[in-house]
This record gives C-alpha cells, sequence and structure tokens, in this order.
C-alpha cells in the first residue's frame, strides 16, 4: 500500500479502513488494539489480509460518505460504463436501551450501471500477518478458523463464487455479512437493510445533537464523527489513531503503535468535546480518566503518560519482523514504550480534564468534595515534581530528561484549577493553599524557562533550545497571549519552525515532517494575538491538505504533501474542531 487516502467505518468497539477501489487494509478484532484481521497496509504484497471487490475493467472510483454518517459508499466505473456501489459500514444503534455494537462488517454490492462482472475476495489473516486461516463451507456461509476465535461470512451471493473468487454477474444486490460465528435470524438481505436503516437513524440524530460553526460545517462533522469512531464505547477511552507504525514522516522512519490513550490529549479531548456538545462522550471519557487516577497507588503513586483503551497499565513494546512495515518502513510495533516514561505534565492534563464536572450542570455526576480530595492528590504531585526531569510524550521530542516548560506549566494547571474548584466548593483555605502554590510555580517556570539572551521561552529550564510545546501555554491559562514573552517566542517559532505553512517540530532531524497537530497550535496562536485573517488563511491551507473525505493523520511531508503518521489522528481531529471553532464568523451574525 503507498498512501493514506482511506476512509474508517466502524462503530465505537472496532475499525475498518478503506481504500479508494473498496479494499479493506486494516481492520482489527474484537477490538481497536486486537490482532488484526486485515493488515495490507503493513505488508509488502498483497495477498493476505484484505477484502475486495475487484471490477472487470475497472477505470475510475468515486468515494463519499452518507451524509453525517460513519456509512461509505464506493463506486466503481469501468470502461465500458457498468458501474457497481460498494456500501460498507459497521452497525451501531440502540437495542434494549443500549448500543448495539456487533462485531459485524456489512457490506452491500448493488448494480447501479449496465451489467456489472466482478469478483470478491476475502482473505482474512492472524498472528499479525503470520496465518491463513483454514475454512469451511456451508449453504450460505463461509467459516474462517482463527485462533482465538471464528468469523463467519453469511452472504446471498454464491458461496463457491467468493469461496474460489470466481468473477461473475452481478445482477442484484448482495449483502456481505461478515462476523464471528453466529447464525443470523433473518435472511442476509433483510438484516441489512434494517442494520442500514437503524445504524444511519442513529448516526444522523448523534450529529445532530452537535454543535457547530456556522463556518467549515463539512470538516467539523466528519471530524467529529472521526473522532467517535476512535472512542471505545465499553471504557470510554478515545485512541490517538486506529492503526500501529505508519511511520511518521519521508526523513524519519520511527514507528509507533497509536492505539491507545495518552494522557497529553485529556485536557483538550474534553473541552472540543464539551464545545461540541457532544455530552456523554465527554462524560464516558472523565469517567476511564477517572478510573485511572483510581489506580495510581498501584503504581507508587505516579501516573503513566499513557494506557490501554481497558485501562491497560502495561502496554510491552515487542517488534512483528514478519511485517515489513508501510511502503517497507518498519519496524511494525505491538505496545508502546511511552508507559515507562516519566511525564509530569499529566498531573495538569488529569486535572484540568476532570474539573469540568465541577462546572458543568448537564453531567450526570457532578463533582463533590470526594473528587475533590482525589484531586488534590494529583496536585500534591504535581507541586513535588514540577522543577524534576522528565520526560516530553510528543512524537519529536528528545528521549533525554530534562525540566520542561510544559511539563512544569501543566502541574502549575493543576494548582491553579484546584485553587478554582476549592473557592467553587467554599473551601477558602484550600482555594488560598493551591493559589499560592500555582503562583509559586509560575514564578519558577518564568525564571527557569525564559531565556533573556535569545528571547524566548525554553523547552526546559536554563537551557537555550525552543520546543513547538510553549504554543499551548495560552490555552492553559499559563500566559495570555499579549504576554511579552509570548509575543517573542510566538516570533521565534515562525521563524525558526515554520514551513510552507506547516509546524516543523525538529527542523534538524526531520525537516521534511510537518505535523498537522502542531500546525493547528500555531493558528490557535495566530488567532489569539489578534491575526485571525491570517489564521484563517493558515486554516483552509491545512484543510486543503487531508484526504478527500476529510481525513488526517499525524503529519505531512513539506516537500510532497504526502500524509504520513498514525491514522486517523484524534489529535488532529480535536485541534481542527477547536480552530474551526474559534475563526469561524458567529451564527449570530448570519442567521
Amino acid at each position: 500500500m503507498s498512501n493514506l487516502k482511506l476512509a474508517i467505518v466502524g462503530n465505537c468497539t472496532y475499525n475498518a479502513l478503506v481504500d479508494t477501489q473498496a479494499c479493506v487494509h486494516w481492520c482489527c478484532m474484537p477490538r481497536f488494539d486486537g490482532d488484526p484481521v486485515f493488515c495490507t497496509m503493513l505488508r509488502k504484497e498483497k495477498d493476505l489480509g484484505f477484502f475486495d471487490v475487484l471490477l472487470d475493467d475497472f477505470l475510475v472510483s468515486e468515494q463519499k460518505y452518507v451524509k453525517n454518517s460513519a456509512i461509505l459508499s464506493t463506486t466503481l466505473l469501468n470502461k465500458t460504463g457498468d458501474a457497481v456501489e460498494i456500501v460498507d459500514f459497521a452497525p451501531r444503534f440502540k437495542k434494549f436501551g443500549r448500543f448495539f455494537l456487533p462485531n459485524m462488517f456489512i457490506r452491500k454490492l448493488v448494480p447501479v450501471k449496465g451489467l456489472p462482472r466482478i469478483r470478491i475476495r476475502l482473505r482474512p489473516t492472524f498472528g499479525y500477518g503470520w496465518g491463513t486461516p483454514e475454512k469451511t463451507r456451508g449453504s450460505n456461509h463461509i467459516r474462517y478458523l482463527l485462533p482465538t476465535f471464528t468469523l463467519r461470512l453469511t452472504t446471498n451471493a454464491p458461496v463457491s463464487y467468493i469461496d474460489d473468487e470466481t468473477a461473475f454477474l452481478l445482477e442484484e444486490p448482495i449483502y456481505l455479512i461478515l462476523m464471528p460465528d453466529e447464525s443470523l435470524m433473518s435472511s442476509p438481505a433483510e438484516v441489512g437493510e434494517e442494520f442500514y436503516r437503524k445504524t444511519l437513524d442513529s448516526w444522523t440524530d448523534w450529529s445532530q445533537q452537535l454543535s457547530i460553526p456556522y463556518e467549515w460545517q463539512d470538516a467539523v462533522l466528519r471530524s467529529s464523527i472521526t473522532v467517535k469512531l476512535c472512542a471505545f464505547e465499553e471504557t470510554g477511552a478515545i485512541m490517538a489513531a486506529a492503526t500501529t507504525s505508519i511511520p511518521t514522516g519521508t526523513d524519519n522512519n520511527t514507528t509507533s503503535d497509536y492505539r491507545y490513550c495518552w494522557i497529553r490529549d485529556a485536557c483538550n479531548s474534553v473541552r472540543t468535546l464539551n464545545s461540541l456538545s457532544a455530552t456523554q462522550t465527554m462524560e464516558s471519557y472523565i469517567r476511564y480518566i477517572q478510573n485511572i487516577t483510581s489506580m495510581d497507588a498501584e503504581h507508587g503513586g505516579m501516573l503513566a503518560p499513557v494506557y490501554g483503551i481497558a485501562l491497560e497499565h502495561r502496554l510491552v513494546q515487542r517488534d512483528i519482523d514478519r511485517l515489513p512495515g508501510y511502503r517497507g518502513k518498519g519496524p511494525v510495533r505491538i505496545g508502546n514504550q511511552d508507559w515507562q516514561k516519566v511525564d509530569h505534565g499529566v498531573f495538569g492534563q488529569v486535572v484540568l480534564a476532570v474539573s469540568h464536572v465541577f462546572f458543568d450542570r448537564r453531567v450526570s455526576r457532578p463533582g463533590d468534595i470526594s473528587m475533590f480530595n482525589r484531586l488534590e492528590l494529583l496536585g500534591e504531585r504535581a507541586l513535588a515534581f514540577y522543577d524534576k526531569p522528565d520526560h516530553l510524550t510528543f512524537p519529536w521530542a528528545d528521549p533525554e530528561k530534562r525540566v520542561h516548560v510544559y511539563s512544569a506549566a501543566m502541574c502549575w494547571a493543576a494548582c491553579d484549577r484546584l485553587a478554582t474548584i476549592a473557592g467553587l466548593l467554599q473551601l477558602p483555605d484550600r482555594c488560598r493553599f493551591w493559589r499560592t502554590s500555582a503562583d509559586s510555580i509560575r514564578a519558577s517556570v518564568l525564571e527557569g524557562g525564559w531565556n533573556a539572551e535569545s528571547k524566548f521561552l525554553s523547552r526546559a529550564f536554563n537551557e537555550g533550545v525552543s520546543d513547538v510545546t510553549a504554543l499551548l501555554l495560552p490555552e492553559i491559562g499559563f500566559l495570555p497571549h499579549n504576554h511579552e514573552y509570548f509575543l517573542s517566542t510566538l516570533a521565534h517559532i515562525e521563524n525558526t519552525y515554520l514551513r510552507d505553512g506547516f509546524i516543523v517540530p525538529d527542523p534538524v532531524k526531520s525537516p521534511d515532517t510537518g505535523s498537522i497537530v502542531a500546525t493547528f497550535w500555531y493558528i490557535d496562536a495566530v488567532r489569539g494575538v489578534g491575526r485571525a485573517a491570517e489564521a484563517r488563511k493558515l486554516f483552509d491551507h491545512v484543510l486543503e491538505h487531508g484526504t478527500e473525505l476529510g481525513l488526517f493523520s499525524e503529519n505531512i511531508s513539506i516537500s510532497t504533501h504526502e500524509l504520513w503518521g498514525n491514522f486517523p489522528c484524534t489529535a488532529s481531529g480535536f485541534h481542527l474542531i477547536k480552530c474551526a471553532a474559534t475563526l469561524s464568523q458567529p451564527w449570530h451574525e448570519v442567521v
């Protein structure tokens, strides 16, 4: 596979990535971080681990999402004018008062013009591309015997044609329902149509409840649905991306498994979900974060930078040598070594994220004194460790431990928000304590982090190296946008890291790798200092470089504008939504 022009289909339990010709290249089951049953995006050859439909004399394809949904429509056209539409979706709807989210991938094939001759190829795998499952056949199904579970394809198409990959004329709609080894209670056509209708209604209802800006509505809606697809319904966790081991750039073969939840994204995730009025998703995510804080006593009172989607703490990293990787750029990795790192910024991220439940009247479980007491434990650690060396866990970060300015500022944010919450709860002594603590940390950070000679806020205390994480300081309230330190730092970042409208976080080691996430940080900073017209232009420039369906990965090549990094990247989606909301013309000025 040579590009990331992919669509995502899923139901908040599993996801599938589908290319522009309706080939499923990636799909992990039974959940996001499972063994992929389709994985050709990381294989050298397309011989195993995919699900596609081939049209004789294929010429061109057209692809779109059904409006305001995660249902994908791909139309294949051939040289003689025949055409077939392939509709892909994962069922998601309310049943018995709760969401029905089966490990079921439904594919509907419809002849839309002429008499298309097609070939269906279904070749699942297991063991991260290692094995080919045995097959057994029934009258209307094929069973694929994987080591941990069995997949069953039930269809109204001739089973022999699928089993033998025989080309045949598509004269009427056929349904391909791939799921665990269970019998359908109705015909494939009845199940497919019923589940399609209910899934479309479910996504439409969810989208209609969102609060979106007047401008860039399509981009915001698509990013919102994509982020939602990366939220694990069972626990509330939001993974960083759906894939593992897509290299970060053309000039950097760094690969990581992103199918986990990084605490560094917690604050922005909650704020963005709140601004969208996606209250239930926000509250589920906050509960996931609260569960993490309840585990800290098991691990020496410290929080890890990253956790599994079901609260797994040990994410031991190992390489899968049998998969060569995306474009042959390995290694392919399972697990992530970030769980072993020390990131003091997580204390502030958690406090900022959870603080919403003290102020938002919509949540079902509002914050109380007991929750405040648990957050104070994090505040105490922030106060104790803000000036101690830690790691930055952003992809471009140097692996060495330092007293990072960003981490220290996040520790300040923990104390600052605890003071605010204490005031709300009418605890004047605790309010004074945390306000004094926050003021002390802030003074220390400004003294140790400001490089008076070069006029910028440094990456770490008492050093002369900068870092683009300084762009986030106004977002957490540490400095106002008009503060002289921030204005000077912003000018330095523009001169040092801005290339062709994108932020390049490591211009020495990776000069061709632009960070889409950091570019959205920059756009928000430009808006904040009063350069709104420039920020809008930069924002439109970034939107032009997503996929045709409006999805983004983590990075972009400055020279070729190809997307790189794990896909789709939820941090890119969250920051896109935020930028659109702050840059858009207000509704009341239009209608």
